[in-house]
């Protein structure tokens, strides 16, 4: 897989519009709507290892649902699978990072009326494919479903690298089997971000180059 520094990054249409942002703090925690993701709502993911879906229509904003990991770390990365699950990723405050992924059903169809049912977390991988302490930052998926993590290292002490695990979180047979050279695939020198806080990724339609942005 290529890599290229890009000044700016192009959002992207999935499943869902996926984006990073701040939460309004009249959206109490825990809140969850039971109502289906639809294509165009909006994932938002703001720390604290929390996220809201919303969906706008026009200039109203309409809070869907609120998900948790139930861990204290930022929450910068976030994807739709091919199985249109979310995926997230936590930092787990710069040492132990995860990538959680989330269940879809909002309502128990077994119920009438359907009860809600909040979105939880069926599954948690680390971040670096068994090594943590690499303060994971961003995630895209390709489409048999392997999840790209960029992490940024702890501040330095970490080196920033990205990394390609199967759809079961198992770290992933390097190149020509896997997509990248090596697995982890350490990042060059000027990509590097003593601060922690590395970077945001992006696939090509195609899925053979990989786009990032470097602090």
């Amino acid at each position: 897989m290529k890599s290229s520094i890009l000044l700016k990054r192009a959002g992207i249409v999935a499943m869902l519009f996926l984006m990073l942002g701040v939460a309004s703090s009249a959206w109490a925690t825990g809140y969850f709507g039971g109502v289906p993701w639809q294509v165009n709502d909006v994932i938002i993911c703001f720390g604290s290892g929390t996220c809201n879906v919303v969906r706008i229509n026009g200039a109203t904003v309409t809070l869907l649902d609120q998900f948790s990991d139930g861990l204290l770390e930022d929450t910068r990365g976030v994807a739709i699978n091919n199985t249109l699950h979310a995926v997230v990723t936590g930092n787990g405050s710069g040492s132990d990072s995860n990538v959680v992924v989330y269940s879809i059903a909002s309502v128990d169809p077994t119920t009438s009326p359907g009860t809600k049912i909040a979105h939880t977390p069926v599954n948690t991988f680390p971040a670096n494919g068994g090594t943590n302490k690499n303060n994971a930052q961003a995630v895209v998926v390709n489409s048999a479903g392997h999840i790209f993590v960029g992490n940024a290292g702890s501040g330095g002490s970490a080196a920033p690298s990205i990394v390609e695990l199967n759809p079961n979180g198992m770290l992933a047979s390097a190149f020509p089997t896997g997509a990248l050279s090596s697995n982890p695939l350490i990042l060059p020198s000027n990509c590097a971000d003593v601060k922690g806080q590395l970077l945001s990724m992006d696939l090509s339609k195609d899925g053979l180059s990989l786009y990032l942005t470097s602090n």
